[in-house]
Order: C-alpha cells, then structure tokens, then sequence
C-alpha cells in the first residue's frame, strides 16, 4: 500500500500495477491466499478489493465512523478464523469473516498488532501511550505487558518466524527489544 497513490501489485512480469487508486491507503491484510486484499484508507473505511482474474473489484465493507476514528495504522489475520484485527487512532477492532466490524479494545493509536502464527487467540497490541498490551481470547480482554520496556511508545511489533514466543519490539525513543512470553493463554 503506497499512503499517496493507492494499492500495488507484482505482476508475473515483475512490473507493479495498481490494483486500487486511493490516497490515504495506510494498512493491508489478505484473506484467501491473497485472492482478497483489505485497505484501510484513512478518512474513509476499510475496502475489500476482490481478485477476478486480472482484475480487481473494490467495495467499501466498513465506512469510517466516530467510534473508528479517521486513521487505520494496522490490520493482521488470524490464520484460523480469518478474522482481521485492525489498530485505528480508537483503538483495536475485528473484521470477521462475514465482514461484520466489532469492536475489541479502546486503546488510542494502535499504531502495531501482531496475531500469534500458531493460536490465533494471543494477539499483542502497541500504543506510543499505552505500551504493549496482550489479549489470550482473541482481543475480548487485554493486561499490559510492558512490564520493564523502556519508553512506553511501541510503534512495531513482529514475532520471530522461528521462535514463536518471542516478540520484538521498536519504541519511538529507546531502540528494539527482544522479549519472550508463553504462547499458552
């Protein structure tokens, strides 16, 4: 997603085409084996952009609201639900797999998300103001897990391919720190 033009593809040529001209585009997630791609466009919701072979059709599914507030900086999918979690400047929402919007966590600017590759219920949340937070029941409840982290301001968040306990994280002023936590709820 390029924020000024718009959504981007490779083609087999290894050429990028544009598959959806809108500025604003601030966050991507995929759904089924990327045959649909969701955007979040600042201002205005989150698109679904279905793949019709060569082509892409787009449709607004969840149209920005007060309770939204007007910037997507995230969205990940569980992998076993296909629910898309998705940090907004009001904080965590899902978008299930009937494309119905709830919400999951008032924290502002949640600016990362990460859905834990192996159980979809953990998923990690990082505010500049909040710190990182975790939920074990699929985003329903959430603790704090900052814990020691210096400067709260968690800006990204990645868990390691190959240790899927361990979470890394970047903070707007104190640099990137490696934390480990059980993958049990």
């Amino acid at each position: 997603a390029n924020y000024k033009q718009g959504v981007y593809r490779l083609d087999d040529s290894m050429q990028w085409r544009q598959i959806f001209a809108r500025a604003g585009c601030h966050a991507l997630a995929a759904r089924k084996d990327f045959q649909e791609l969701y955007v979040g466009v600042d201002g205005e919701g989150i698109f679904k952009l279905t793949r019709q072979g060569d082509k892409w059709q787009s449709a607004l599914v969840a149209p920005k609201t007060a309770e939204t507030g007007e910037t997507f900086f995230d969205m990940e999918t569980g992998s076993e639900t296909g629910t898309i979690y998705i940090g907004t400047s009001k904080g965590v929402f899902a978008l299930t797999a009937t494309d119905k919007l709830e919400k999951r966590l008032a924290l502002p600017d949640t600016m990362a998300l990460e859905v834990h590759p192996r159980n979809e219920r953990i998923i990690y949340a990082g505010s500049p103001y909040q710190g990182l937070v975790k939920s074990t029941d699929r985003g329903m409840t959430w603790r704090n897990v900052s814990g020691d982290l210096p400067g709260k301001a968690v800006m990204v968040l990645k868990i390691s391919p190959s240790e899927t306990d361990t979470i890394y994280v970047a903070s707007r002023c104190s640099g990137i720190w490696k934390k480990a936590f059980s993958s049990n709820p």
